[in-house]
């Protein structure tokens, strides 16, 4: 009687089928949990809920390293005249957060201390557009004091871009999510932030 035999071409599909398999169970695996676990990322309760080195001003934006929490850039009232008029990411019809932009690389736009799970994965999301066209910021975003990734603000006016990351904690029971523009000026690197988030991998 011939030996039955096991072809190589059906070895191979196996083969494959199980990691492609074992590959998309980790994929499905790891989702976004709902929960953001920072506190007022929308800006919906206006200048609570972060630290930052910037100044801040009720409804309109000052000087240099300066800002404040209003629905439309159009809504402050200091130069200059062609700035962007557009609403926030959230709605359309929220609070942003719109910043002077700094000469100083080291001051912190926005922080947040938060406590997380250690030996667990996080995602990072936040939102950034341009309020005036010259000298777009840079964003370096920093857990703990290590720049997880950089974002440009964009060249266009009123376009929201994302920024996304993910994070894993290691040992930390707690993250210090810091926010710098390294793209200082005197003239232009004004922004606008919205729809900061951080939330757990499952």
């Amino acid at each position: 009687r011939p030996r039955k035999t096991i072809s190589w071409w059906f070895i191979s599909l196996l083969v494959l089928f199980l990691v492609a398999g074992t590959q998309l169970s980790l994929f499905i695996s790891e989702t976004v949990t709902p929960r953001n676990l920072v506190e007022n990322g929308d800006f919906s309760q206006g200048n609570i809920g972060f630290d930052t080195h910037y100044h801040y001003f009720l409804d309109d934006y000052g000087n240099n390293q300066s800002f404040c929490i209003i629905a439309n850039p159009t809504h402050g009232t200091t130069f200059p005249a062609d700035k962007g008029d557009y609403g926030d990411h959230t709605t359309g019809e929220g609070l942003m957060m719109v910043v002077n932009g700094s000469s100083d690389p080291s001051a912190v736009v926005w922080a947040q201390k938060i406590d997380v799970v250690p030996g667990k994965r996080y995602e990072f999301t936040m939102w950034i557009s341009s309020w005036f066209a010259d000298n777009p910021a840079a964003i370096d975003v920093r857990f703990n004091g290590v720049s997880i990734g950089k974002v440009d603000a964009p060249a266009a006016l009123g376009f929201w871009l994302p920024f996304k990351a993910v994070w894993d904690s290691g040992d930390a029971a707690s993250v210090n999510i810091e926010l710098f523009d390294v793209r200082p000026a005197d003239i232009g690197s004004d922004f606008a932030l919205d729809d900061i988030s951080l939330r757990l991998l499952k």
